[in-house]
Parts: C-alpha cells; sequence; structure tokens
C-alpha cells in the first residue's frame, strides 16, 4: 500500500477514536465519557506506569492485555458480554496471586483490588442476566476506582515508586469518570 494512503487512513483512525472519546452525552443527557473511552484513558495510564518491581511489571502486562481486549468487545453481544466475565475474572485471579507475595504493602495494595474486582463482578449466574451492562461496568470501574483511593499512598509508592501515587491517582479519576484537572 501506498504510504500515503497508510497515513491518510491513520488520520482517519485517529479522528474516528477522537469522535468516538467526545461522545460524551449519555442517553439521560448527562456528560460522561463512555466506558470504553475511559478503559483506553486507563490503558494508556497502565501502559505509562513505571517499575522495577517484577511483580508489578507482571500485572501491568496482564492489565494491557485485558483491557486491550475488553476495549474491543461488543457488550451488545451476549457472547462478548460474556468474553468479559472471563477477562475480568483473568485480573481478579492476578490480582489474588499478588496477595501470596510476602510482601506487607502488596498484599495490601492487591487484596483491596482483589476485594473491590470480585465483588463488583459478582457470580455468573448474576452476570449473564444483567440487563443494564453499561452501568454494571461503570459500576466496576467506580468500584476499582475507590478501592484505589483506599490503598495507602506509602503502599503505592513502595511497591510502585517513582510517580507511581500519582499515576495512581490519575488512574482511579478514570475509572471514576472524574475529571483530571480535580
Amino acid at each position: 500500500m501506498d504510504p500515503r494512503l497508510k497515513r491518510i487512513n491513520a488520520e482517519i483512525l485517529k479522528c474516528e477514536e477522537m469522535l468516538l472519546i467526545l461522545n460524551l452525552v449519555t442517553s439521560q443527557g448527562a456528560k460522561e465519557v463512555n466506558w470504553s473511552a475511559r478503559l483506553r484513558q486507563v490503558l494508556d495510564a497502565v501502559e505509562g506506569l513505571t517499575s522495577d518491581k517484577w511483580y508489578i511489571q507482571f500485572v501491568k502486562k496482564k492489565l494491557e492485555e485485558v483491557l486491550t481486549s475488553i476495549i474491543a468487545l461488543n457488550i451488545a453481544k451476549d457472547r462478548d458480554w460474556d468474553v468479559m466475565y472471563f477477562l475480568l475474572n483473568q485480573c481478579v485471579f492476578v490480582f489474588e496471586v499478588c496477595t501470596w507475595i510476602p510482601i506487607p504493602y502488596a498484599m495490601q495494595a492487591f487484596g483491596i483490588l482483589y476485594k473491590k474486582l470480585n465483588t463488583a463482578i459478582g457470580n455468573r449466574e448474576e452476570w449473564i442476566i444483567t440487563k443494564e451492562r453499561d452501568k454494571k461496568i461503570s459500576s466496576i470501574m467506580n468500584s476499582l476506582g475507590y478501592g484505589i483511593d483506599n490503598i495507602s499512598n506509602e503502599a503505592i509508592d513502595s511497591i510502585i515508586g517513582g510517580d507511581g501515587i500519582n499515576d495512581m491517582k490519575t488512574i482511579a479519576k478514570i475509572l471514576k469518570g472524574e475529571s483530571n484537572d480535580k
């Protein structure tokens, strides 16, 4: 393909993504970024996390895989909705495994994330019959955002280091649907 066409296609894709993100008005007329756009922002923030800790690199890689897969789903389709349940449970499993790391701050932080996500997802039977899927996803994201808020700054600094506290506060705000300028 001609390089100029590739560039044009890339620019069109960027415009389409921007239009999706700018689709801020929900059916109730309230201004809220949809969950898919918020997850894209979370993915960008996760990709920006830096840590030399092996378990953070492990979690980061898994989150990048799961978030990329979730963003591509069409939750209106029952199959995709079912796939999302299993993707979210991969995160639950990773968070649970990280609670076994014999580092108190890691145990604390991942324990909070594990409990918040596991509780928010609920059981499979309830998941399958969920009618308000967008609302359920926003609820899960909100729960995780508040979970991050409950992790002490000392724990975040200990397990991530660097600019981890600011990065995690940014992720929490995005998950809760808050503006980053607050």
